[in-house]
């Protein structure tokens, strides 16, 4: 029988957020993200991905330094407010990560000489780099003008990939968004060849099967509630933060996506849910939530993670449960246990962050990808080296008590390992029947609620 540690994503974060912990990670050289020959090794497709592609015409190192300087330079940006995507200057509209970016420059009391010295240089110094992880080697993000330009090249080079990808999509015939049985939606991310690779939201007695409530609700000796604490959450859409679970000054919504989603609302239950209704009470109940949705993922992750210890302002910990998707299970093959270039970026921006902690959920198709004999069924970002890999376990609770031989591993849970040999996934949480909030009214998905409830099954739960 195989063995696992049951532990949820929840209970990892109220544990990290009681005691601020200094993460080590895998060297970024073992890594190797931005090295061209492991990114051949590691993506057999015939044509590069669009992430791997030269910047789109009009994204350069000249106009990334103008952005920045710009960033650098103005001080009274909105950080509270949402930013629309501009065509003309999609580097300038980040959004909210940015404008934090900006400010924080702004407080930092460089020079405008200073600032523009270093723009220069940072140019000059990427002026090669044609994917996220390349430009994360040894960036020193705890640096604001640094940051900054990074965080507008980034938002160029994830711009244009998502422009190549439409642009190859109507090319092709092929569809944007996909919608499935259950409320199951993937959306167009890039391509491997000519096969577009999709992301979806992997859904397939929380607190008492992993000993969170003996953390949150005594007071002494742990009363790890949350208070005090943030983190963010990225998955296909908006938090319902209207939801009776959430206030909207608790869970923020920091970029300029227009839609809800009812996973994103059900993940953000599970992790703070104030307890409205008792059965859906959050790990944390009083944790603050930041909520983006999963465009720009990495450049609001290198804006938004935590730098250094005192870089209060910022996160801590975020939790992404979404992942890949290919439309036959043929496809994944290459993928399968492979350290390819979406854990690669993952791993170069968790690297450039140590003080920043990232969860992904593992992926629900190990009773689908059987390919290599029932192993290896993890693709994409989970297989990153220095993220925290969530699995899903049944519910370690027998009359209302936690029983640890109840906590199988469910039969759709991803497993490892790695092509490299290394443990994945990291951890196991029950994610079966796991019951939370969420932003519309079952079983249809069609009516607004802020009251409605549900159980999902999946890694993301």
């Amino acid at each position: 029988m195989k063995k696992t540690r049951l532990i949820s994503l929840a209970l990892v974060l109220l544990l990290t957020l009681g005691a601020f912990i200094v993460i080590t990670r895998t060297p970024e050289t073992a890594s190797a993200p931005h090295d061209a020959a492991s990114l051949a090794k590691n993506n057999p497709a015939s044509e590069p991905a669009a992430s791997d592609r030269q910047p789109a015409a009009g994204s350069n190192p000249t106009s990334t330094k103008l952005a920045a300087e710009a960033l650098a330079s103005s001080a009274s940006a909105d950080n509270s407010a949402p930013a629309s995507r501009s065509a003309s200057s999609p580097i300038l509209s980040t959004g909210a990560p940015a404008a934090a970016a900006s400010a924080s420059i702004a407080g930092a009391g460089l020079g405008s000489s200073s600032q523009t010295s270093l723009a220069d240089e940072l140019a000059a110094r990427y002026a090669n780099a044609t994917t996220p992880a390349e430009l994360l080697h040894d960036a020193d993000l705890s640096n604001p003008v640094v940051r900054a330009f990074v965080v507008a090249r980034m938002s160029e080079m994830q711009d244009a990939q998502h422009e190549s990808a439409l642009a190859k999509a109507e090319r092709l015939g092929i569809p944007v968004r996909i919608e499935g049985p259950n409320q199951k939606v993937a959306i167009l991310y890039d391509f491997r060849g000519d096969k577009p690779l999709y992301r979806s939201a992997l859904n397939v007695n929380a607190a008492i099967s992993t000993g969170a409530n003996l953390l949150r609700d005594q007071t002494a000796p742990y009363g790890l509630d949350g208070t005090g604490m943030k983190v963010a959450v990225w998955d296909e859409a908006r938090i319902r933060n209207t939801h009776r679970e959430f206030t909207t000054t608790r869970v923020v919504l920091k970029d300029s996506a227009t839609t809800y989603s009812s996973h994103s609302t059900h993940v953000a239950g599970t992790i703070g849910a104030t307890g409205t209704d008792p059965l859906a009470k959050g790990m944390a109940p009083k944790v603050a939530i930041d909520s983006y949705d999963w465009n720009s993922d990495y450049t609001e992750m290198t804006a938004a993670g935590a730098a250094t210890a005192t870089d209060l302002a910022r996160i801590t910990l975020s939790n992404h449960s979404y992942g890949g998707y290919f439309a036959t299970a043929a496809e994944y093959v290459p993928y399968m246990g492979s350290y390819e270039v979406e854990a690669q970026t993952t791993d170069a921006l968790a690297v450039s962050l140590p003080y920043y902690q990232i969860f992904w959920a593992a992926g629900n198709e190990q009773d689908y990808l059987l390919t290599k004999g029932g192993y290896q069924s993890i693709t994409f970002n989970g297989l990153a080296k220095n993220i925290i890999t969530i699995a899903a376990a049944n519910d370690a609770v027998a009359s209302g008590v936690r029983n640890l031989a109840a906590g199988t591993l469910t039969t759709f849970s991803s497993e490892g390992p790695c092509d490299d040999g290394r443990i994945k996934p990291d951890l196991t949480a029950n994610g079966k029947g796991v019951y939370s909030c969420v932003a519309f009214v079952p079983p249809a998905d069609t009516s607004s609620s802020t009251t409605s409830y549900d159980s999902y099954d999946g890694t993301s739960m």
